[in-house]
């Protein structure tokens, strides 16, 4: 247990490396939500300029980050289990089938989340949020200490409220008001918080988190992808200046489309004698002058196909990157096989079975440190079952299955959740299917449809 004076200082020094990455969190929060990367213009060049500006930015990192928070557990189960253990229930009790995004979306964005494993509930948190020190941070599972921040808003004035953990307590601890104060770093600003420590002795309580015997710290980290050195990266920092890069050619287009999409029209040898008449003239379908020297014409129409094409070029560049889906790559695909599609989203289910499998891990050191907590027993080798998104052929998935239910029919319960479409829930009322005895019958309506499936891939017009 930490004395008040020991709360006092790892807060104090917790909070201050908290604040050393606040920026860089803060500048891929902003890039993330399409609030930065607006194009500088040169000084006085207007009111009109300058909104073009904020209108050009372009956001691709938003759709990246979607793309691979869309995954999803289902359960938790050993390999031999057909169904959930107990310690499903907790997880349920934490309503984490919603609640699991608020993990990935942050872990894909910024390159980590935090959850906190207590007896009766999960806290989530994001790096903005939580930070947590290793003796080893490649190696270690548990972190020595931890430390989360949140803003209350239930007093007149909104102050910041937080939780030390180490390996026995939770310590409450206040970080003064919600003040703000604005620095700027290579032209962005970030917010700085200058607080005030405060912890009231005997306010602490015992989290009771333990793993086989031993007192562990229960913040649990989920990493999208890190080094050997404990860089963590997510996924929009290396893309932002890709971002600038398209905001800057949209912004070119914009000015070419407002200022020189339509033929702009010139009189040499005359000049108007006021605004009102300069503007009626412009207005002017036919011009005519008395003087024969006075010459009429106009300029080329500006044409903005150019951008287009490099713009487009700019966006499959950030998609290959990205290895996001096929769908941000090609325009349309209405005429494209399943194939062609499956193909295509290789390098993407690569990606983000490598994300399932950084995150699933972390989920099940979450849901032991859970069940140890409430008395639970978890199976060494259980693991999170994941809701797959692949695009694959159904016709081929069937077929395979038919093949090797045709070599050993007790591999067909196992094999039904590689169905695509096929959720957990589905799954099992498969799986119960065959232990009443209706084995064949699901094997052969899965045959009808793969055969329906096939006929209608085959009837596609050929991939564009």
């Amino acid at each position: 247990m930490l004395s008040p004076d020991e709360v006092v200082d790892v807060t104090r020094d917790l909070w201050k490396r908290l604040q050393c990455e606040l920026p860089e969190h803060d500048r891929v929060r902003g890039y993330a939500l399409g609030r930065r990367g607006v194009p500088s213009i040169p000084e006085g060049a207007g009111d009109e300029l300058a909104d073009l500006a904020r209108l050009s930015v372009m956001n691709v990192l938003k759709p990246v980050v979607d793309a691979f928070s869309s995954i999803s557990v289902e359960g938790f189960r050993s390999p031999a289990d057909e169904t959930n253990g107990d310690v499903w229930d907790l997880w349920q009790a934490d309503r984490l089938d919603a609640r699991q995004s608020e993990v990935y979306r942050p872990a894909v964005q910024y390159g980590s989340a935090y959850t906190v494993a207590l007896k009766d509930s999960t806290r989530i948190r994001s790096p903005r949020q939580m930070i947590a020190v290793y003796t080893d941070p490649s190696m270690d599972l548990w972190p020595i200490y931890a430390l989360e921040h949140w803003i209350d808003h239930s007093g007149t004035k909104p102050v910041r409220r937080g939780f030390l953990y180490d390996d026995e307590f939770a310590y409450p601890v206040s970080l003064g008001n919600a003040g703000i104060r604005v620095r700027r770093i290579d032209g962005d600003e970030f917010s700085q918080q200058s607080v005030r420590i405060g912890y009231e002795p005997g306010t602490e309580t015992a989290h009771g988190g333990a793993v086989d015997g031993e007192a562990v710290c229960p913040a649990v980290r989920f990493v999208n992808d890190r080094d050997t050195e404990d860089c963590v990266i997510g996924e929009v920092s290396p893309l932002i200046t890709n971002q600038r890069a398209i905001n800057a050619v949209n912004f070119d287009r914009l000015v070419v489309s407002r200022f020189g999409a339509f033929p702009q029209k010139y009189a040499i040898g005359w000049a108007a004698s006021s605004s009102d008449e300069l503007a009626r003239v412009s207005a002017a379908r036919l011009m005519a002058f008395d003087d024969e020297n006075i010459k009429v014409g106009d300029f080329a129409q500006a044409s903005v196909e150019g951008y287009n094409a490099i713009l487009g070029e700019m966006k499959v560049h950030v998609a290959k990157t990205a290895h996001v889906p096929v769908g941000a790559v090609v325009e349309s695909a209405q005429n494209v096989g399943a194939d062609t599609i499956a193909a295509l989203d290789a390098p993407y289910q690569a990606k983000l079975d490598a994300k399932r499998r950084s995150f699933g891990e972390s989920w099940e050191q979450h849901l032991a440190l859970k069940a140890a907590m409430n008395g639970v027993t978890v199976p060494d080798d259980a693991e999170v079952v994941w809701d797959t998104s692949e695009a694959r052929s159904f016709a081929q998935v069937i077929d395979g299955i038919s093949k090797l239910v045709a070599a050993d029919p007790s591999l067909l319960p196992e094999l039904l959740q590689d169905i695509p479409g096929w959720n957990q829930q589905r799954v099992d009322a498969a799986r119960a299917a065959l232990r009443r005895g209706a084995g064949s019958r699901v094997l052969n309506a899965l045959r009808g449809a793969a055969s329906a499936t096939g006929a209608a891939d085959d009837n596609q017009p050929p991939a564009a």
